[in-house]
């Protein structure tokens, strides 16, 4: 009885047969969470570069157009975000004077929060903002 054991042990031993499935049962979990990762940072890196662009053409359009109203530059913002959902974007308008120069200044900046999709249930938001600054010229 042990003897005929130890020749199954033995066959078993030189069988390589599932070897494959096991291991892609150990890489598959790490290279699924890979591409997880770099998805989330295409939608992050998307999300950055969307506000990025707004506000840029936005403060380029209020500059152009100088009777431009503060809402006409936000509507102008968040009609060039892609990808983003509009109703969680800020997006406020500011006078800056600068004191030693004697000029105004306009900032344009937006911000969303950000959804990172790790654990349901868990608050794992982080705030992506952009901001531009312009020149107001009267």
């Amino acid at each position: 009885m042990l003897t005929k054991m130890l020749k199954t042990l033995r066959k078993l031993s030189k069988d390589r047969s599932g070897a494959i499935a096991v291991e892609f049962a150990m890489i598959a979990p790490v290279m699924v969470a890979m591409l997880y990762g770099l998805m989330e940072a295409g939608r992050y890196y998307w999300t950055q570069q969307s506000l990025d662009f707004a506000v840029q053409e936005a403060s380029r359009y209020a500059a152009l157009n100088s009777d431009a109203s503060t809402q006409d530059i936000i509507d102008h913002a968040k009609g060039l975000m892609q990808g983003v959902n509009l109703e969680r974007v800020i997006v406020e308008v500011t006078d800056i004077y600068d004191d030693n120069t004697n000029l105004t200044f306009k900032n344009v900046e937006a911000s969303i929060p950000f959804n990172v999709y790790v654990a349901p249930g868990e608050d794992n938001s982080i705030e992506v903002s952009a901001k531009s600054k312009y020149l107001q010229i009267r």
